[in-house]
């Protein structure tokens, strides 16, 4: 302690000097922070507060900060500035902080909460997806299932699973690019295209063409399948490449069911109205209906 009684030396940390005018501020005031990015811009004073503007360079939109005007400025007119960084002095985390600081920081929360939320759904949506086609090929697996295959001699009236081999006689389509006939086609014409990941086909032309029914046998006998029942119920048989050729940019193709051909069927056979006396007619026809397979 000294002759006048003080309890620190002058100068000393713990002594505050009046300033010369208005309050300085504390020492624990924490800074300004920006709430985006882009670049500085100064505004008019609006009670007691100076205007600092940010804006975005890309989309021209800005952010106002109002600023007391006894707050010493860090930023200068024209400076690019990034979210977060400071625009007065002062500290850079505190209490006073918090406010600007979760003004810019809740809009990362908010996307990070959004995308959260969007890959729940996503998942919930994608399993409810899974879980219905899963559910509907059990379904036909089973179905398949309690239908028994029979044969050619051996068809009822009623749903029936068959194999055999479409044979060769009857009503055929000639080939678009070929000269080969067969029972259905199914042809198209298509142009490689260059982008800017890496090329792609594009079809520029196709076309089906079947005739109405083809005859399927087997070591037992035979039975006629209609393809136009088929077609007309929205369907089309899976049938795998049978001719490709390419010139230039183009390349034109053929899918085809030919004679010859292993056939796999699940469908409904129905009476024919040929009679018992009438051999060159099979008495059950194989018809697809919406169900059809």
């Amino acid at each position: 302690m000294d002759k006048e009684g003080s309890t620190a030396p002058r100068g000393s940390a713990t002594e505050r000097k009046a300033p010369e005018s208005g309050p300085p501020p504390l020492p624990d005031e924490a800074a300004v922070l920006a709430t985006s990015d882009g670049v500085v811009s100064f505004g008019p004073v609006v009670g007691g507060k100076q205007t600092v503007t940010v804006t975005d360079e890309y989309t021209g939109q800005s952010v106002d900060h109002p600023v007391p005007k006894d707050r010493t400025l860090v930023v200068v007119e024209g400076e690019p500035i990034r979210q977060g960084d400071q625009i007065t002095e002062g500290p850079s985390i505190g209490e006073t902080a918090t406010p600007y600081k979760s003004e810019g920081g809740s809009i990362k929360r908010f996307f990070k909460r959004f995308f959260g939320w969007l890959l729940i759904l996503v998942a919930l949506v994608g399993g409810w997806v899974l879980q219905h086609y899963g559910f509907a090929a059990i379904r036909e697996m089973r179905q398949l299932e309690r239908i028994p295959h029979v044969d050619a001699i051996a068809v009822v009236e009623g749903e029936v699973a068959m194999n055999g081999i479409a044979s060769d006689e009857g009503e055929m389509v000639p080939g678009h690019y070929t000269d080969r006939r067969s029972y259905y086609l199914y042809w198209k014409k298509e142009e490689y295209v260059e982008d800017d990941d890496d090329g792609h086909w594009v079809t520029r032309a196709s076309g089906t063409e079947y005739a109405k029914s083809f005859m399927m046998i087997d070591s037992t006998g035979e039975v006629s399948v209609s393809l136009e029942s088929l077609i007309t119920n929205g369907h089309h048989p899976e049938l795998g490449l049978d001719y490709r050729r390419r010139s230039g940019d183009f390349r034109y193709s053929e899918y085809r069911l030919d004679p010859g051909d292993e056939v796999f069927v699940f469908a409904k056979a129905v009476a024919t109205e040929g009679t018992p006396e009438d051999s060159q007619t099979p008495p059950y026809q194989i018809e697809f209906d919406d169900e059809g397979a």
